[in-house]
Order: structure tokens, then C-alpha cells, then sequence
């Protein structure tokens, strides 16, 4: 089902080992975003010159109401990122 609060957007980036290296917010309403339908989003970040050979993304949904994280049914969460959606490989 959709959101039916405001909820910050943003898409971080994580070490191997789970450390948040960086975080970017996206301007999208999540109300908007509807079930089977797809929601295309957008950041731009320099990749931090810490960051090793392989980085993790993730999309981090925070209510702002409550301030808890909001974890997407559709996707398994690893160890430091509820809602991973990929990750950078140099």
C-alpha cells in the first residue's frame, strides 16, 4: 500500500563492512508511489575517495513523524542497508 505520511528519501552509499559513507536526499514524495508501478528517483554524489573497490547503494526511507526507518517489503535487508538497491564496482 502506498504512504500515507511524508517520508525523507535518500540514497546512501556503504562500505563492504556496512559504514555509511555518504548520503544523498531525493526530492520525491513517496505518497506518490503506487503499488505495481515503478517510481524513478535521482542524486547526484561524488564517490568519496575512502571508498574501496566495491561500494554498496541503498535507498534509506526515514517517517518523519515517527523517525524510524521504513523497510520495503520487496527487498531483503542486509546487515547495514534496509532497502538495498545496488552497488558500485571499480
Amino acid at each position: 500500500s502506498p504512504c500515507y505520511r511524508p517520508v525523507r528519501a535518500e540514497v546512501i552509499l556503504c562500505d563492504e563492512q556496512g559504514s555509511l559513507l555518504a548520503a544523498c536526499p531525493v526530492d520525491t514524495d513517496v505518497r506518490t508511489w503506487l503499488p505495481e508501478s515503478s517510481a524513478v528517483i535521482g542524486c547526484d554524489f561524488p564517490i568519496p575517495a575512502k571508498a574501496g573497490p566495491r561500494c554498496l547503494l541503498g535507498l534509506r526511507l526515514t517517517d518523519t513523524l515517527m523517525h524510524r526507518e521504513i523497510r520495503l517489503c520487496n527487498t531483503p535487508p542486509l546487515p547495514s542497508i534496509n532497502n538495498p538497491i545496488g552497488e558500485i564496482v571499480s
